[in-house]
């Protein structure tokens, strides 16, 4: 009788570890998705100014290198 107790228990501890830890990594991946398509739309409508490295990874670029950026090209034309 023992024995089947302390399986039950393990298997459902097995069970409760294995959902939780599944609940963490969606939760992960659902930000992970809002946070580049916030980014994505800050950029597309020019709120805020990013650069792809070689990765393809979007780096936001600081305000200080923005408006520098922004007097060059008004310069050029």
């Amino acid at each position: 009788m023992e024995i089947e107790f302390t399986h039950a228990l393990l298997a459902t501890g097995g069970m409760f570890l294995t959902y939780m830890w599944g609940k963490y990594l969606a939760k992960r991946e659902i930000i992970e998705e809002v946070i580049v398509k916030t980014i994505d739309s800050l950029a597309d409508n020019h709120y805020v100014m990013v650069s792809e490295n070689d990765d393809g990874e979007k780096i936001l670029i600081s305000i200080p290198h923005w408006i520098e950026t922004l007097e060059i090209e008004k310069s050029k034309g």
